[in-house]
């Protein structure tokens, strides 16, 4: 999978109060600014602004890219 330089997995998640109907969780591949909205997330907004209409006055946008940990062999802890 081609993924441009600087972006990286993450997940991102709608959250609203006032219409649970929005709240909803998705994973990016595409992620390469937190003050960017994944493509993923965007059509899911359309998609929603489509079905539901207007968007709440209270709804949140939560992006948090996902951490690449470097496995270690537990003979090298000791």
């Amino acid at each position: 999978m081609f993924m441009p330089k600087g972006s990286s997995v993450g997940v991102w998640a709608l959250e609203s109060k006032s219409d649970a109907r929005w709240n909803i969780r998705g994973k990016s591949v595409s992620i390469t600014s937190i003050y960017e909205l994944p493509q993923e997330c965007e059509e899911k907004i359309r998609e929603l602004s489509n079905t539901l209409g207007k968007r709440p006055d209270d709804l949140v946008l939560e992006i948090t890219k996902e951490r690449k940990l470097r496995l270690i062999s537990s003979q090298s802890l000791c």
